[in-house]
């Protein structure tokens, strides 16, 4: 190729696996897996060769811890957070349903502004990474809660029912009031069943 830069006159094809590749040789792999990589020039197409590159998630031990911290455990931290928040702000309780949604929409949102960040990346791989977390935390979420209402009804009926009605009352409109407002709001809520019994046995 002398006096001419051998790099200006290649050929870049994926011969095998899911990937795409430039004319400048910047492979782009769209999933894990082997990929076969040719290049060739456009000088002497007798002059040619090709790789083989494993496309892994991560490439050494610094990319798996970072992936583990920045990623992945921050968003079990936000999945577990958003379904606490959503269980205990909003009035209808069933709206927790909508936890996975709000944090794969987080997910998405944080990776594409990686997009138009210089220097970073928007991958599917993070997208998956973060909603797997942040389901994790959900779990972690329901297995606590779970565990502090099993812990209430072993200490007594009463505490236990106290609690779930303060669950059930609370939200974002009088979780700022006072305690004895919160206890009013238990004991008319009581009230107003045992009249409904009564009224209609």
């Amino acid at each position: 190729h002398y006096p001419e830069a051998y790099a200006d006159h290649v050929k870049w094809t994926v011969v095998k696996g899911d990937a795409t590749i430039s004319e400048k040789g910047k492979l782009t792999a769209n999933w894990w897996g082997e990929v076969v990589v040719r290049a060739q020039s456009t000088i002497d197409g007798s002059i040619v060769d090709e790789k083989t590159i494993n496309v892994k998630m991560f490439s050494t031990g610094g990319s798996f811890l970072r992936k583990l911290l920045g990623h992945f455990g921050l968003h079990m931290l936000f999945g577990l957070g958003i379904f606490v928040s959503l269980l205990l702000m909003c009035k209808r309780k069933y709206f927790v349903a909508i936890s996975p949604v709000c944090t794969l929409a987080l997910a998405g949102l944080t990776e594409l502004l990686q997009y138009f960040t210089p220097g970073r990346g928007c991958y599917l791989t993070d997208i998956i990474i973060d909603f797997t977390g942040s389901l994790l935390g959900m779990g972690a979420a329901i297995i606590i809660i779970t565990l502090v209402l099993l812990i209430f009804r072993l200490f007594g009926k009463e505490k236990f029912k106290k609690l779930l009605k303060t669950i059930k009352v609370i939200n974002i409109k009088n979780v700022f009031k006072k305690a004895d407002r919160i206890e009013k709001i238990i004991e008319d809520d009581v009230k107003s069943e045992i009249t409904a019994i009564v009224t209609n046995p």
